[in-house]
């Protein structure tokens, strides 16, 4: 009697095993295809837009970020995904710092190369949203409720 029970053990013994290793590889693959869904590729803005190498960015902490291919920022600059396209965020808080001769917060891109009217055959086009403008800032003061989309400097003075 003890070798019959032996007996009918030893398939159900195989079976267990069977079936335990079967379920850690199933285990395992779904852990792998959950870790390769939460580490999935960054979109930075270089990505985005092609020419980004011809431009250095200032944050609206003030800090100059350079030439920020493969940068990001989470406060300031960064990529986002409408469910369509991929779109480059500047994001200018009210109470951020101020650089150069302007008394309004930016982050912006700024050329790397001087340009000059009289020579220049540049063109820039954009596609923008504007997400937000301020409606806290001060009446008295025009640009607290504002937003630049764009700017000029000729080096030249032209």
């Amino acid at each position: 009697m003890i070798k019959k029970l032996t007996k009918l053990q030893f398939p159900l013994f195989l079976f267990c095993i069977f079936f335990s290793l079967n379920s850690c590889k199933t285990d395992t693959q779904k852990n792998t295809t959950t870790q390769q869904t939460k580490t999935a590729k960054t979109v930075y803005a270089s990505d985005v837009i092609p020419f980004f190498d011809h431009w250095k960015l200032i944050l609206d902490d003030g800090s100059n970020a350079g030439i920020a291919n493969n940068f990001e920022n989470k406060d300031y600059f960064y990529t986002t995904n409408d469910g369509k396209d991929n779109w480059v965020v500047f994001k200018t808080p009210n109470g951020g710092d101020t650089h150069g001769t302007s008394n309004n917060t930016r982050t912006e891109l700024a050329q790397t190369k001087k340009w000059y009217p009289k020579t220049a055959n540049d063109k820039l086009t954009a596609t923008l949203k504007v997400m937000n403008v301020s409606a806290t800032g001060d009446a008295r003061v025009a640009a607290t409720h504002a937003v630049v989309v764009g700017q000029i400097h000729s080096a030249d003075a032209f």
